[in-house]
């Protein structure tokens, strides 16, 4: 249950995505027998090692979105299937990770979720990704004494190297818009 962890506020559900359970748990009690929520927002990456686990993701938040819910996916993704994970990332940074192919997205979503839209960023997270190392090089002075030399390598390299990964267009970076089958109001995509 530790590895699931997340926040709810009656509304939303916020929650990481890097799953080794499907049992969720809030700071108050386990949504085992939730109260519907209206919304859920789940951010950062999608990162599974089967297609089980992504369908169990899925048909877990179906089962605490209501009907007339819409849920929000920010993944990140490959466009094709890969059975492996760079070694480094594996080791360091996302054990048990491997990101999603378009058809794995859609294949376990099939009859759980109608999507109502589905944007890519990917080549936008380059520079996020830029702005992320240049915050961090810039409080560099001030985080040194608790994080050491070895850590501020990894993390360049991490970071480089996904910027390139993203620049390069096999990153992709995902919002999908979900909803359940049937249901009542039309949504439309501000953009």
């Amino acid at each position: 249950a530790g590895d699931c962890p997340e926040f709810s506020d009656g509304r939303w559900l916020t929650t990481a995505t890097t799953y080794k359970c499907a049992t969720w748990r809030t700071p108050t009690a386990s949504i085992a027998a939730p109260r519907l929520l209206k919304w859920v927002n789940s951010r950062e990456r999608t990162r599974v090692n089967s297609g089980e686990r992504l369908s169990i993701f899925f048909e877990t938040v179906r089962s605490v979105l209501k009907d007339e819910g819409l849920f929000l996916l920010h993944t990140i993704g490959v466009p094709r299937a890969s059975r492996s994970t760079d070694p480094w990332i594996e080791k360091h940074i996302f054990p048990n990770g491997k990101l999603p192919s378009p058809v794995e997205l859609t294949g376990a979503l099939e009859d759980r979720f109608v999507i109502e839209d589905w944007h890519s960023f990917g080549r936008d997270y380059d520079r996020t990704l830029m702005a992320w190392w240049r915050n961090f090089s810039a409080a560099w002075p001030t985080l040194k004494r608790s994080y050491g030399e070895r850590f501020r390598r990894m993390w360049r390299y991490y970071l480089m190297c996904s910027a390139g990964f993203f620049r390069s267009g096999q990153g992709q970076l995902w919002q999908l818009v979900l909803g359940k089958s049937g249901r009542g109001p039309v949504y439309r995509s501000v953009r």
